[in-house]
This record gives structure tokens, sequence and C-alpha cells, in this order.
């Protein structure tokens, strides 16, 4: 099996491929992880695919406190990975700026090392500042709402280049959440990442994949490009690319 998967890497590599092509290569990579049934957990799945399919540059999507972000770097494979996260106590009694200061704490040897760029931005906005097609694998665990879950696939998956892999959690964590407010809007949140994900496959026609216990992990992958004549469904990197002479965004 990981010679016939070498080789479809390698049809990726070398860009002689078809749309099925680049979806056997995410299988077949998920099938080598899976053989441990521990591996189901997303802090190894998730790792051990980036490392099976050499997903070199990654962007995570809500950080927290990096825990996640370091499971990621742990592969050597991962050559830079982006935090993105606004760090806002919005939705809960915690001190957004304590949680990013311990975000910084825990990914700053990573950083000092170049292998982690910061971003303290709302995610549809830290989005225009990297170009399309530049990343591997985003991972996607912000706003858990329909409408953040969605806008957050729509920004993102065009910065993901063929053969790339977008990712998330909670797919099947639908509930209102009760003890999660949203202090400036004064009312609670109804969590449905399954439905945005769903939705989002369907309308641009992907292959979804579920995994982890209770099937909380969800990915699929970029085996073509979404078709938006309009220019209106998928955001877009600004005409500026946001990037300075070093390749990392302007913050």
């Amino acid at each position: 099996m990981r010679r016939s998967h070498a080789r479809n890497l390698a049809k990726v590599q070398h860009r002689d491929f078809d749309r099925l092509d680049l979806i056997k290569v995410g299988d077949d990579a998920a099938r080598l992880v899976m053989i441990k049934d521990e591996n189901k957990d997303r802090f190894k799945f998730f790792p051990l695919l980036v490392k099976e399919m050499q997903l070199k540059r990654c962007a995570e999507i809500g950080v927290y406190k990096g825990e996640f972000s370091l499971a990621l770097l742990q592969e050597p494979i991962v050559q830079i990975l982006y935090c993105v996260d606004n760090w806002s106590d919005d939705y809960g009694p915690s001190d957004g700026n304590l949680t990013f200061q311990e975000a910084e704490r825990n990914l700053k040897s990573f950083s000092d090392a170049g292998r982690v760029v910061i971003i303290r931005k709302v995610s549809s906005e830290a989005a225009r500042d990297i170009p399309d097609g530049s990343i591997d694998f985003c991972y996607i665990d912000g706003d858990h709402t329909y409408e953040g879950a969605y806008i957050d696939i729509r920004a993102w998956l065009p910065k993901v280049s063929l053969g790339g892999v977008i990712a998330g959690h909670d797919y099947n964590w639908e509930c209102v959440q009760d003890n999660l407010m949203n202090y400036r809007r004064d009312s609670y949140l109804t969590m449905r990442v399954k439905p945005a994900v769903d939705d989002f496959v369907n309308r641009y026609g992907y292959d979804l994949r579920v995994t982890g216990h209770h099937n909380d992990g969800w990915w699929f992958v970029k085996n073509r490009e979404a078709d938006d004549p309009d220019k209106i469904y998928l955001l877009r990197a600004s005409e500026s690319s946001g990037l300075n002479s070093s390749g990392s965004p302007r913050l």
C-alpha cells in the first residue's frame, strides 16, 4: 500500500493527475493512519495524515491555547503553520488576552524557529493576507455557529492548493450551548458545524470524510477548484498579497 500511495503522491507532485487520483491519495493515507485504533484521536490522526500526504504548509483556524498546533508541529514535515485566532472573549468568561499570551508562550520556540506565524485577526480577514493556493492543509476549529463555520471554509478553500486538505473539528457537535454566551449580543449560541460542512461540500462537489471518536473530525481533499464565476461565494486575496519580502504575512 505504501508503494501505491507513493506513486499517487508522485502524480500529485508532478501535476499529472485527475480528480479521482487526488481523492485516492487522501484515502490511502487515511487507511495507513487508521491501522492503529488509537490514531482515531484528532491529535494523532490529522498530524499523521499531514505526514503521510506530505502537507508542508499549514494553517489552523481557532488556536485557543495552541494544543493542537503543538501536535501538528511535532511532525517535521510541517515547515510553516499559520495560527489564526482573534482571541476574543466574546464567547465565554475567559480573558482573551490571557489565552493569547498562553498560546504565545506555548508556541514561542516554534515562532522563534520560523515555523509558526501567529495571526491575531478574524479568520476571514486573515485569509486575505494569504495568497491563493499557498498552503497544503487547513484545520478549522473556530466559530462553531453555522454562519461562522461556513464562512471559514469559504474563506480558506482558495488558499489551499490542489491536492491539499481542508479539515476541522466538532462535526457532530450540534447543540444549544447554554453555558457559552456571546456577551456582545447577550444571547446563547447554537453550535452547527455539521450542517455548514455538509452544505458546503454538497454545493461545491467535494467528497467528505469523517473520522475520530464519535466522528468528530471532518476533512476532504481539494481535488478541484470550486466553481465561483461571480466571485461572490469564495473570498479571494486582496490585490496586495499581504506578504512581506520574507514570505510571511504583513500583520
